[in-house]
């Protein structure tokens, strides 16, 4: 009781970071008890680069230009490295350095999520979204992957954008005057943003809804085009660590991650693209019980597309070709991919074992989805867009900021829509979906609306859970290691 009163007693800045405490505390009691010490494929090959700055042929200590040419941005494993560092320090070994990274960035991101929603929306000061990130998608805090460290630099930069606004425009004036304060909160924002991009590259195709926040700024700010150039100041500022590396390796100052051609000429990025047409998805199997080291699950659509037009190695001109020959068919492709990417249910990249609780995992996402859409449809759909735009208008720069930052994390799971699915990658809309039913729809308020029209919703509910049982059920039969995988077993 002494502490739900002291809690209460609080004001809410110390809340949010007393909710921030919890969450980097539960995370890293989380880890501990799991002990993970072992890492695989891209965690292995991540944690190597973090390692790869100490001790390289450029210097027996650390150099920054140890960071061998790679395709993976220099920044992740550049933050890595100081925490694997201090590890060894404390306890002796590396591996742990993880554990003090994603623990740390957890709590920021519940302190960071708060900041976002709380000038909008109704403010929990409970970790929620974390703890159901935790349950969904519990793999990618034991193993140091770019997807959750990237959603977290994104999620960090609006905050700081939104936490700027609200530097001084509490005061019903017309315009406000940009503070140093603020400049260098746009300036940080810059940074994480680079960051997001540099660790996940499909965050650059969020640019334009940033450009979208900024224009809106002028009627808001004067010298509102300071706000750009700060927050691209930030941008290049932590872009010139990767520019020097390139530098180094290729002989180019970049930002950008190096790029793999082939001596064919085709890239990674089409050669993504020909697998997302040969696959649905495709999972890590790392127990000696499971018969595959990867289950893939085979597109057969896209088989026959690939051998009708008699495609081996694929160019940007072939992709457009069959988008535009077979749109039906490659609508139906992506649609696949899309429902994987809605229904997290093996928790982990790396799988020791088929998850039992696949169908309550199942209908936990679905579930989710429902409410939410029926929201969404209610509330914005279910309205015409002249007065969608009137309220959009009319609303705070933080709602309408709010709006585009949930619309930008949308977009990552738009785009990795033609490569085939892997859970992970759908982790932006989760934290979209999290955040809405945290801390914008009232569920109280949802089912009291259910229950006025309960059979329509039932039969709606029934009808699309069918259609996405059918749909998930179809994908899991055409595994490679062709053995049944039921969503539900009963016996």
């Amino acid at each position: 009781m002494k502490l739900v009163h002291m809690i209460k007693s609080m004001k809410d800045y110390q809340k949010n970071l007393f909710a921030g405490l919890i969450s980097f505390l539960l995370v890293l009691v989380f880890l501990i008890i799991n002990n993970n010490q072992t890492y695989y494929y891209d965690s292995m090959q991540y944690y190597s680069l973090s390692m790869s700055f100490f001790g390289g042929k450029h210097s027996e200590g650390f150099s920054l230009f140890n960071y061998p040419l790679y395709i993976r941005g220099i920044t992740f494993p550049f933050l890595l490295f100081p925490f694997n560092a201090l590890s060894y320090v404390l306890f002796g070994d590396t591996f742990r350095g993880w554990w003090l990274l994603i623990s740390l960035f957890s709590g920021l991101f519940t302190v960071s999520f708060n900041s976002i929603f709380k000038y909008v929306y109704k403010t929990i000061y409970l970790p929620i979204p974390l703890i159901l990130l935790l349950v969904i998608f519990y793999g990618l805090f034991l193993y140091p992957l770019s997807d959750l460290i990237a959603v977290f630099f994104f999620v960090y930069a609006l905050a700081l954008i939104m936490t700027a606004y609200n530097v001084n425009t509490q005061t019903q004036i017309d315009r406000h005057k940009l503070t140093v304060k603020q400049l260098i909160l746009f300036i940080a924002s810059g940074v994480m943003l680079f960051a997001a991009y540099n660790t996940r590259s499909i965050y650059m195709f969020v640019i334009p809804i940033l450009l979208m926040i900024l224009i809106n700024n002028r009627k808001v700010f004067e010298k509102s085009y300071l706000i750009p150039i700060a927050i691209i100041f930030g941008f290049f500022l932590l872009g010139s660590v990767q520019g020097f590396s390139n530098l180094h390796t290729m002989g180019v100052f970049s930002i950008s991650t190096p790029q793999i051609t082939w001596d064919d000429h085709s890239s990674l990025s089409l050669a993504v693209l020909r697998g997302g047409l040969l696959l649905n998805a495709q999972e890590a199997y790392v127990s000696a019980d499971i018969p595959v080291d990867v289950m893939t699950y085979w597109n057969n659509s896209g088989l026959l597309m690939l051998q009708a037009e008699d495609i081996g190695i694929m160019f940007l001109r072939d992709f457009l070709k069959l988008n535009l020959k077979y749109p039906i068919e490659m609508l139906g492709v992506y649609t696949r991919h899309l429902v994987l990417l809605m229904n997290p249910i093996q928790g982990t990249p790396y799988i020791y074992s088929y998850n039992n609780m696949r169908f309550v995992y199942t209908l936990f996402n679905y579930s989710a989805l429902f409410i939410v859409s029926v929201y969404t449809y209610r509330s914005y759909l279910n309205t015409s867009f002249k007065e969608l735009m009137k309220r959009f208008k009319t609303s705070s720069i933080h709602k309408q900021t709010c709006f585009f930052f949930l619309i930008a994390l949308i977009i990552p799971i738009l785009v990795s829509t033609p490569v085939f699915a892997e859970a992970r990658y759908g982790i932006s809309l989760w934290i979209v979906i999290y955040g809405l039913l945290c801390y914008v729809i009232n569920i109280k308020k949802e089912f009291i609306e259910y229950k006025k029209r309960p059979l329509s919703y039932a039969i709606l509910y029934i009808l699309g859970f069918a259609v996405f049982i059918s749909l998930l059920t179809e994908i899991y039969a055409n595994n490679s290691a062709n053995v049944l995988l039921p969503i539900l077993r009963l016996l």
